[in-house]
């Protein structure tokens, strides 16, 4: 993952110099329109961006790079009986996806839509920054702005999704 999220800081350092704009390259889309990338625009590709990076059971988070999908995040966690606080129902909707792109679709009365349980992100900004955005740390405002943000104000790298017990049986009221 290091290795990876490097080679982005320094193309993103290398374009910055130029100040072309960026467009990313992703491994898949669910976006029912396509847009015309300019000649111009420097094209970073962060397709590759889709592992699972680390899981603590015990502490109850897991990391993920933002090209995981939904459904492989909770298979993977069920395994271990825990479940992120909300799942969206679109099983290839990516954890980056659902925090950029919104995921409106799906929300919980008890936590929220599907960013609002993130613990943390680590993003790079254009001019190849790495920076750790917590709900109270100094890029606060880049925590709270990313969400919905369509990948506009900073590339997420990690997300620190906090997990909860699954149980086998749920009741509904």
């Amino acid at each position: 993952h290091e290795r990876k999220v490097k080679e982005l800081q320094k193309l993103l350092a290398e374009n910055f110099t130029t100040r072309r704009a960026i467009r990313l390259q992703r491994a898949s889309t669910n976006s029912t329109r396509r847009q015309a990338t300019p000649e111009s625009a420097f094209v970073l590709d962060v397709s590759h961006l889709d592992q699972i990076i680390a899981f603590d059971a015990v502490q109850h988070f897991i990391d993920v790079e933002p090209g995981v999908s939904m459904d492989t995040l909770a298979r993977a966690t069920l395994e271990q009986h825990l479940l992120p606080p909300v799942v969206p129902e679109f099983p290839g909707i990516t954890s980056g996806g659902a925090v950029q792109g919104g995921a409106i679709e799906n929300s919980s009365f008890k936590f929220g839509r599907s960013n609002d349980s993130i613990l943390e992100y680590d993003l790079l900004l254009a001019d190849g920054t790495k920076v750790l955005a917590t709900s109270k740390n100094q890029y606060s405002d880049l925590y709270w702005g990313v969400s919905t943000s369509y990948g506009s104000l900073a590339i997420i790298t990690r997300i620190r999704i906090p997990l909860l017990p699954a149980k086998k049986y749920v009741s509904i009221e």
